[in-house]
């Protein structure tokens, strides 16, 4: 039983974030301008708010993490990156990195990143979220051979269709919006040293 209640308060927390700083409206798959966007200092506060609280080890860094993920999906870029830049070499912040570059249109920098990160505890949490979306099968087997996460995949995918307005490009900000709510989740969730 308490082992139960110590999970469940990560995903209340999780969940607490996303509803908070994310918008019901997924960012595009490039920067651009759009409504319902915020600006830096708020996107900052309310980031700040619904971030781990306490003195654990990382807090910190996971706190500026979740901040650069909250920035970045208000279309911030410029203060995302630096958050994602103010710890190169650490997997969280590569991932931020990554992400970031994909949503700049640098899809070459995006794939150095993304093979920075390396296996990140995001993919499973993100593997899992997808597995009950409606996605196509060839789009699904494509970005999850094996039911394990391809960031590689979905980084060529968006390189691909990123300028058009289409179904598969809605497809794909979904899946986006479900990778940036893995990468929060998985911030709120103990690590083992």
């Amino acid at each position: 039983m308490p082992r139960a209640r110590s999970a469940e308060k990560p995903a209340s927390q999780a969940n607490a974030f996303c509803d908070a700083v994310f918008t019901a409206r997924p960012p595009a798959l490039r920067v651009a301008p759009r409504p319902g966007t915020r600006d830096e200092e708020a996107v900052r506060a309310e980031a700040k708010a619904h971030g781990p609280k306490g003195r654990a080890v990382g807090d910190e860094a996971r706190n500026r993490v979740l901040s650069g993920l909250a920035l970045l999906w208000h279309d911030q870029w410029d203060a995302a990156h630096d958050c994602a830049q103010a710890q190169e070499g650490e997997a969280d912040h590569d991932l931020l990195h990554a992400m970031a570059h994909r949503r700049e249109g640098d899809h070459g920098n995006a794939g150095y990143w993304f093979d920075q990160a390396g296996t990140h505890p995001s993919y499973l949490i993100l593997a899992e979220r997808l597995s009950v979306l409606p996605i196509p099968p060839d789009l699904r087997a494509q970005l999850l051979p094996e039911g394990v996460w391809s960031p590689t995949a979905f980084n060529n995918e968006v390189r691909k269709r990123a300028r058009e307005e289409s179904p598969a490009t809605e497809t794909l900000m979904m899946i986006q919006a479900e990778e940036f709510r893995a990468l929060a989740w998985s911030l709120f969730v103990p690590r083992a040293p």
